[in-house]
């Protein structure tokens, strides 16, 4: 009886051991299940920075989540993400560009929010870069959906692009900010050469040329050119001995510039090149320098005063002025003596249009007469010189060394 009474507690405990056993395992299986749930849904979180660099598209996705009904309602915590109201995207970004390059790089902004009454652009970062258009506006390509283009040059080898960012205002002063960082590109230095003109163009066109002698040893030449994505800001001729752009304007993608450059007078053609984009090859400008005698508005011409045209003028004026004396000592008619006195002040006048003038100290002499011209001398001291011509608010004046220049009238008055 005692033996089966041990017999009893013995199988009892083995039982409860047993039970206790199945129950672990139970509930261990039960604990996989839930480990396995939550990793599940942990996957199932996107970073906001990898899912949206995954597209150049802005896309938005419903999150599942999946639960236990047993464990009741899980309330989601999205107390850490931060809401985004721009997203940005490049629509166009050259890989590969030349040194000195205008190129464009298209952006392109999408905004959640309502009423957007502005949005700017600050770029952040980068080096040894220019950003041509910074006013460029944004233009509205879709419901909110918005688009922008600037043009670019980078400036050294060691230069980098910048970030872009863009801020949006509501009409309510609201404003949400975002970055679209830089991306990278190859750059390219073009070879140098005696005559690369450092301009890099989809189009270039020498609209025209003019040659006219500058002194006893050197000659001016005068450029007219347009060009369209081009750094006609650049243009140089490494040969010149003196040189500059007298004006430049530019409109979006064009630009048209008057350029002067003095070489000597042994020179008898001009030689330059330029790096067309479009088939990526040198294209050679030459023309032969011939010497005009005929009067360039924009050029420094000579001394009126030299002109052989001018001296027969003056001939022919007082041998008028002569007849008309003898015609009235003869006749005794007043309107004789009076058309010989009028045609002799005349000839006086014509005679000494090149009256002196004394410009002051550190006056600035141009070399043409516009209004970005070249300051080519400055007075150090007080310079006695003569006037030859006035025209648009400047007056031509020759130096004693017998170059010709020109100075704004403006400058004149306060001398």
């Amino acid at each position: 009886m005692k033996k089966f009474f041990h017999f009893i507690l013995f199988l009892t405990l083995l039982l409860n051991q047993a039970e206790a056993g199945f129950f672990s395992d139970l509930f261990e299986v039960v604990d996989e299940k839930k480990e396995k749930q939550f990793k599940e849904v942990e996957e199932e979180v996107i970073s906001a920075d990898d899912y949206y660099n995954s597209s150049e598209e802005p896309q938005f996705i419903e999150e599942k989540v999946f639960a236990d009904d047993s464990m009741g309602e899980i309330e989601e915590d999205t107390s850490f993400i931060a809401s985004k109201n721009i997203f940005l995207s490049y629509l166009q970004k050259p890989k590969k560009v030349y040194l000195n390059q205008h190129f464009s790089i298209k952006i392109k902004a999408v905004l959640t929010s309502e009423n957007i009454k502005d949005i700017t652009t600050t770029f952040v970062g980068g080096q040894a870069y220019q950003v041509l258009n910074r006013g460029a506006v944004w233009k509205q390509i879709g419901d909110k959906s918005y688009s922008n283009t600037y043009i670019i040059k980078r400036t050294s080898l060691k230069s980098s692009l910048p970030s872009i960012k863009v801020t949006s205002t509501n009409t309510r002063g609201k404003k949400s900010s975002e970055i679209l960082k830089s991306y990278s590109q190859k750059l390219v230095a073009l070879k140098e050469s005696t005559l690369f003109s450092q301009v890099l163009a989809s189009n270039f066109n020498l609209l025209s040329h003019h040659e006219k002698k500058y002194d006893d040893k050197s000659n001016i030449i005068l450029l007219e050119i347009n060009a369209t994505n081009a750094n006609l800001e650049d243009f140089i001729l490494p040969f010149a001995s003196r040189q500059g752009i007298d004006s430049l304007v530019e409109n979006a993608y064009e630009q048209n510039i008057y350029y002067f450059a003095i070489l000597p007078n042994y020179q008898k053609e001009l030689k330059f090149k330029y790096f067309n984009l479009t088939t990526n090859k040198f294209n050679r400008i030459s023309f032969p320098i011939v010497i005009s005698d005929s009067s360039i508005s924009t050029q420094t011409d000579l001394n009126p005063q030299k002109s052989k045209y001018f001296f027969y003028k003056v001939i022919a004026l007082l041998s008028l002025a002569l007849l008309f004396l003898l015609l009235y000592i003869k006749y005794k008619k007043g309107y004789l003596l009076f058309l010989a006195l009028v045609l002799s002040i005349y000839t006086i006048y014509t005679k000494l249009l090149t009256n002196n003038l004394t410009l002051k100290k550190d006056m600035i002499i141009r070399i043409l007469p516009t209004k970005n011209s070249t300051i080519f001398f400055k007075t150090a001291q007080e310079l006695e010189v003569k006037v030859l011509l006035k025209k648009n608010g400047y007056t031509k004046i020759l130096l004693p060394n017998t170059k010709i220049g020109w100075i704004k009238d403006a400058d004149l008055s306060k001398n």
